[in-house]
């Protein structure tokens, strides 16, 4: 950023969590945004696995009878000034 002009440059990284309230939410979601190219015919398979390994992760948490799923992220937050 510097090498085109910006000056005051500020660049902050915050962990983020994001509460999936379903397992179904979370599948849908990441049918969604899923950057693999999975065939159909095996989709089902992989989402089923993806679900078992959040578990493994212990990212899902039952409460009030249902189950969510808890990803945490990283957000990059860039500021500059011209």
């Amino acid at each position: 950023m510097a090498e085109i002009g910006f000056k005051e440059i500020d660049v902050r990284c915050k962990q983020m969590l994001y509460y999936y309230d379903s397992i179904q939410a979370f599948r849908e979601t990441t049918k969604s945004i899923n950057p693999f190219h999975i065939p159909d015919s095996l989709y089902e398979e992989f989402i089923d696995d993806y679900v078992d390994v959040a578990r493994d992760m212990r990212l899902t948490k039952n409460t009030n009878g249902s189950t969510v799923v808890m990803m945490k992220y990283n957000l990059i937050v860039v500021f500059g000034r011209k």
